[in-house]
């Protein structure tokens, strides 16, 4: 099974070789893609992030339609033994913007090495998986951060898709302390989109399955909330019991 954990913030991962080939050679270029929006997001070049991202999504999706599904899932090159890391985006990245409601502004990445013994075929499905859902969800922030500085909800309709389709992704991962924050990453800035455009059906929608995925990681560590999620704590007790913003007077 893959490894997914929380790690702390990491630096621009180079690629091992020029032209790598096969399924490895798909994950290690979406990873190398995926890198570099994320210093693009850094920058604040939303918009040339998220099409980077768009861009490593679209050519795995390709790939995948090129090549027989079994192939693909079993080639016997070595797999790659897969963490999750977070990636700090910048401090101030939608504070105070909303009212009471704060964007979860760090992206997700993987680091990976080559794994001693081949794996199994849903062994490599579960790390692709996590690799597309890790890949839409940045695509997500992107484009939110770019409806939020252009102010044009286009933007923002589109970041809801995307965070929707990592959502899906995430439902079919094994449950983890690293897939469990990014879950609760993308409820927490779907919230925020909707807490922008006073939705407020929509928002307590998100805020309950946050707080599901809450009492999960809190059940399953045995401890107090680890600081990597009390951010998502602080908006739950802050907005769950109660709406009070009001959309502008026409």
């Amino acid at each position: 099974m893959s490894q997914s954990v929380l790690l702390q913030p990491t630096a621009i991962l180079q690629p091992q070789c020029q032209e790598p080939m096969g399924r490895q050679g798909i994950f290690t270029r979406m990873l190398y893609i995926n890198e570099k929006a994320i210093s693009l997001l850094r920058k604040r070049q939303y918009k040339e992030a998220a099409h980077l991202f768009q861009r490593a999504i679209q050519h795995a999706q390709e790939q995948e339609y090129d090549n027989d599904e079994d192939e693909y899932f079993n080639h016997s090159a070595p797999v790659l033994t897969v963490k999750g890391a977070l990636a700090t985006i910048c401090e101030d990245c939608g504070s105070s913007d909303a009212g009471s409601f704060e964007l979860y502004s760090n992206a997700f990445t993987l680091v990976c090495q080559p794994a001693h013994h081949g794996d199994c075929g849903s062994a490599v499905r579960e790390q692709d998986n996590l690799l597309h859902c890790v890949m839409f969800y940045n695509l997500g922030l992107a484009l939110q951060l770019e409806g939020m500085v252009t102010g044009q909800d286009r933007y923002s309709m589109r970041s809801i898709h995307a965070y929707e389709t990592a959502l899906g992704l995430i439902g079919q991962l094994e449950r983890d302390p690293f897939v469990q924050t990014m879950e609760l990453g993308t409820l927490n800035n779907c919230a925020h989109i909707h807490y922008r455009m006073f939705q407020s059906q929509e928002v307590h929608a998100c805020l309950r399955l946050m707080k599901n995925t809450l009492y999960e990681i809190t059940d399953g560590w045995s401890f107090d909330l680890p600081e990597q999620v009390t951010h998502f704590s602080t908006n739950i007790l802050m907005n769950a019991n109660h709406f009070t913003r009001q959309a502008p007077a026409a």
